[in-house]
């Protein structure tokens, strides 16, 4: 897994949405597809970048 974050590229070894969660979206808004993955993508950033240490609890606020 990669994040460019200049380019804004990520390079994921999975789909960045599920099908099942894309379908899902359908229904809502037209911009729920997109904001939910925007925010996903922001949330995994996180998690790679921050939330790299789990068991000491390292990129975690106190």
């Amino acid at each position: 897994m990669t994040f460019d974050v200049e380019s804004r590229k990520v390079d994921l070894p999975f789909p960045l949405v599920a099908e099942e969660t894309l379908e899902a979206l359908r229904d809502c808004h037209a911009r729920a597809g997109v904001d939910y993955r925007a925010w996903k993508r922001q949330f995994l950033q996180w998690l790679y970048y921050e939330g790299k240490d789990p068991e000491r609890r390292q990129g975690y606020s106190p």
